[in-house]
């Protein structure tokens, strides 16, 4: 294989029956717009598109140069695949304890608490079995708190509820504070260190936390914001907690296009090759995709899940192989290593309320990605 990645810039439509798919999904309302990409481990990729930004036959067409709102997808994109980079140039230990390098993760205000945060490690914030809850609703609760350094303060001593390695609980707070670890390693900002080791050299120009006002157009709108009947949430992340942290954090925030992910997932497809060379050694990718086992049961890897957890994802014919990750505001990545096929759905089937996921996105993605993943072929 060469040391290049190759892709290529035409896009050629996904193949049948997956544009029909996305179109009918349209019609019934599971989601106002959607883009498809299917990436294969030669390079070659499929885009298809269907759907407006808005449920209004005068709106905005969707297209591949179209901004989404990532959500979770932040946590594989961004946060894992820095751990990953630092991890290999030895500047990140999975098995180091957390207050090596984030000593206020320490601060509690009882001995077993004291000694349970002394435990947890960088893997266990990957395999979201540190013991933290699944979140907190601080844009509520400490709204009023105007310091950036005391709303991460905030998130990162956190009490914890279990012990670590006893359990996974999904949970947004360990992925935050592993941001903020990656952060103090690498003495940057997480913005500014996710766009030179990641962004930049994977060319993803169009992949950014905060996009510029004049980008905005692009963006698929979200949620209608609270109290509006007619503004929502475009351009500007519609988690909560994000947007109480500036925008920029370890589990969500980021904003990206079909062409910049099909990039991304053709480096993993090809075994961490990137546009000019090596981008991450195959081991690496292995172990970061691999079940984790550290709590039974668990579908967890390191950052990434596998077959078995976020839903039916990948759809019911995926081999045990299969990773991937989703997004609240209804996108996801999977891949299918053995058929060496990604399938990356961007929707915003919270548009224009989140209990509009309720309306089939589920069922509509598993459909796909069980197509796109495991039986198209071109």
């Amino acid at each position: 294989m060469s040391d290049r990645l190759q892709i290529m810039t035409v896009f050629t439509p996904c193949p049948p029956p997956l544009p029909q798919l996305l179109a009918e999904a349209v019609a019934k309302r599971a989601w106002p717009a959607a883009v498809l990409g299917v990436a294969a481990d030669d390079g070659r990729i499929w885009v298809s598109c269907a759907g407006r930004h808005r449920f209004d036959e005068k709106a905005q067409a969707v297209s591949p140069d179209d901004l989404f709102d990532l959500a979770s997808l932040t946590k594989v994109i961004v946060t894992t695949t820095l751990a990953m980079l630092l991890y290999e140039q030895n500047r990140l230990r999975l098995d180091a304890p957390v207050t090596d390098d984030l000593p206020e993760f320490a601060q509690a205000d009882s001995l077993e608490q004291t000694a349970w945060r002394r435990q947890v490690t960088v893997r266990h914030l990957l395999t979201h079995s540190a013991g933290l809850p699944s979140g907190r609703p601080f844009h509520r609760t400490h709204a009023d708190v105007a310091s950036a350094s005391e709303r991460r303060a905030l998130v990162i001593t956190t009490p914890l509820t279990t012990e670590p390695g006893r359990s996974a609980v999904y949970s947004d707070l360990g992925m935050i504070i592993l941001g903020e670890l990656l952060t103090r390693i690498a003495n940057q900002p997480l913005d500014q260190l996710a766009r030179e080791l990641i962004f930049t050299p994977l060319q993803m120009h169009d992949t950014t936390y905060n996009p510029p006002a004049d980008w905005r157009s692009r963006c698929l709108p979200t949620e209608l914001k609270s109290g509006s009947e007619d503004e929502f949430w475009q351009g500007v992340v519609h988690d909560e907690n994000t947007r109480w942290l500036g925008g920029v954090a370890g589990h969500a925030g980021l904003f990206a296009n079909i062409s910049d992910l099909l990039r991304f997932a053709v480096m993993m497809l090809q075994g961490g090759q990137g546009p000019t060379g090596r981008f991450l050694k195959p081991e690496t990718i292995a172990l970061f995709t691999s079940r984790a086992g550290l709590v039974p049961d668990s579908s967890r890897c390191l950052g990434w899940d596998s077959r078995g957890g976020d839903c039916p994802a990948a759809g019911e014919d995926a081999p045990p192989e299969c990773f991937g990750h989703g997004g609240f505001t209804g996108v996801s990545i999977w891949f299918n290593p053995k058929a060496g096929r990604a399938a990356i759905l961007l929707t915003n089937a919270v548009h224009p309320l989140r209990q509009c996921k309720e309306n089939g996105l589920v069922d509509w993605r598993r459909r796909i990605n069980n197509i796109a993943l495991n039986h198209a072929r071109n």
